[in-house]
């Protein structure tokens, strides 16, 4: 049984349950040119030692602040699990 708009939840449960313990994902349709700065910041967040969660969170605060997609962008990403 789906419910419109519970697609991020179950895939993200499916992936819990198979022994994921985070997930980053989108809760809305976002461009491929806006998530790409996005995810590299996160990414190289990663890389330097920061948890998910607050790597994603830094690389959100580094948005550019003037680019309404961008900002669209990384307010749809979110932090499931063990962040």
């Amino acid at each position: 049984h789906v419910l419109a708009g519970d697609e991020v939840m179950g895939l993200t449960s499916a992936l819990f349950a198979l022994g994921t313990r985070t997930a980053v994902a989108t809760v809305i349709p976002v461009p491929d040119e806006a998530t790409r700065p996005l995810m590299l910041a996160m990414h190289n967040g990663l890389r330097a030692g920061r948890s998910p969660a607050e790597a994603l969170a830094v690389a959100q605060d580094a948005a550019d602040r003037s680019d309404p997609a961008a900002l669209a962008t990384v307010g749809g990403f979110v932090c499931y699990g063990a962040g």
